[in-house]
């Protein structure tokens, strides 16, 4: 179990892994503890006071509701609807989906927001690891539904991060001490 972790997008990461690892091994474990998991953190973390939903960052202190939660756990309920055929999964993800977009993905420029604190601001910088998350969400979604607009809001996205987030193409070297860096 990982529900001793505070950070629900670490959760999300966990369920990701554990569902890869039922698809390639064929063992039920893994899926189980993925579904086990993935829907512990649901239940603690999507909240519908403040913004009509979204799913807490940091359970200890419920501050804000970030990109960074939202995208891989929509990704890991996507894993879970293929791996399970259990709808629940995917009207889920789609809620999630539905939720950062509106909250955090610009439909304009392509950009997705960091995140939104309980005062209502939003942190409007963007991260390549909110724009890849939210982008392998749109894409699974896409794959899930055949909806046309989350394979275009991946297009958007991805075109941000190309044309705004990269040196001739190619992403930076980040230098910091922070675990940012490795996304």
């Amino acid at each position: 179990t990982w529900t001793g972790n505070e950070y629900n997008d670490d959760i999300s990461w966990a369920c990701i892994a554990f569902a890869r690892a039922y698809l390639i091994t064929g063992n039920m474990t893994y899926r189980d503890i993925a579904k086990a998991n993935w829907d512990a953190m649901y239940n603690r973390a999507w909240d519908t006071n403040y913004f009509g939903g979204g799913l807490w960052w940091r359970q200890s202190d419920r501050q804000s509701k970030n990109a960074c939660i939202q995208g891989p756990a929509t990704i890991a309920a996507c894993y879970l609807y293929n791996i399970s055929g259990d709808t629940n999964y995917l009207n889920k993800a789609q809620a999630i989906y539905a939720w950062n977009r509106k909250y955090l993905f610009n439909t304009n420029s392509g950009a997705v927001s960091d995140n939104i604190n309980t005062n209502g601001t939003v942190d409007t910088v963007a991260l390549t690891y909110n724009q890849g998350t939210f982008i392998g969400s749109a894409n699974l979604l896409h794959r899930a539904t055949g909806l046309p607009f989350y394979y275009q809001d991946a297009i958007l996205a991805g075109k941000r991060t190309q044309n705004n987030m990269t040196t001739a193409g190619v992403l930076p070297e980040w230098g910091s001490n922070s675990d940012l860096s490795g996304f």
